[in-house]
């Protein structure tokens, strides 16, 4: 019995050590992954300068027409849908500032307003706030680039 025992013991001992190294070791893990991601408290150094959408997503102070110049390329210029002279969306190119500026049907309709990006009517049609909804026949922006969008127009379209 008194073996049995002292077996015992031994196998209790050994199995704690183990769990004490287990969790040892994903604490470690935890912890180098906080360090690698750049996990902090949440906060953001500079409060007033976030921008975040409500998703999670923070936007830039400022955008800029090279910020937003991606996601028309990615997804209505490149789709040779609003590039070219032969543009079937209702003329409207996205393919330059000055052509979103422009507006559509030859300049007669106005699809941006400096500063206003919620009546700005590109911004509701990549909102899906109007129909058609854009881009057509694909599917929708992400939040993140609608909201992108949206503030580079409300910053004043800068360039």
């Amino acid at each position: 019995m008194n073996l049995q025992k002292s077996q015992s013991g031994i196998r209790d001992k050994v199995n704690y050590g183990a769990r004490i190294t287990a969790f040892v070791s994903m604490v470690t893990a935890v912890l180098i992954i906080f360090a690698v991601s750049g996990c902090s408290d949440g906060g953001s150094d500079n409060p007033a300068s976030s921008n975040d959408d409500g998703g999670g997503t923070t936007l830039p102070d400022t955008v800029f027409y090279s910020d937003v110049q991606p996601i028309f390329s990615g997804n209505c210029a490149g789709s040779s849908c609003h590039i070219g002279s032969a543009s079937p969306g209702a003329g409207l190119l996205l393919d330059s500032r000055a052509h979103i500026l422009a507006g559509s049907s030859g300049g007669l309709i106005k699809v941006v307003t400096a500063g206003d990006g919620a009546n700005s009517e590109l911004y509701k049609r990549v909102a899906g706030i109007s129909t058609p909804r854009m881009p057509l026949n694909s599917s929708s922006l992400s939040q993140t680039n609608i909201d992108m969008i949206k503030k580079w127009i409300d910053d004043g379209l800068l360039e």
